[in-house]
């Protein structure tokens, strides 16, 4: 269902989540599943916070950000 959107780790934990959207819950998640695209979809889209190592040497992580 989000796969083809978001990706395979972000799809997973969007669809695990959708029981808990608007609860105001922590997500946990380890660096397989971590990146910007989830913490936005949880945080913005869904009402859940989101918490775990996103891994900066990928392609869709903003470079303006590793320079700041």
């Amino acid at each position: 269902m989000y796969a083809r959107e978001y990706g395979e780790g972000t799809s997973i934990v969007l669809r695990l989540m959708e029981p808990y959207i608007g609860s105001g819950r922590t997500v946990v998640a380890d660096s397989a599943f971590a990146s910007g695209k989830t913490l936005v979809q949880l945080e913005a889209q869904r009402g859940l916070y989101f918490m775990g190592i996103v891994k900066t040497a990928t392609a869709e992580f903003p470079k303006a950000t590793l320079k700041a």
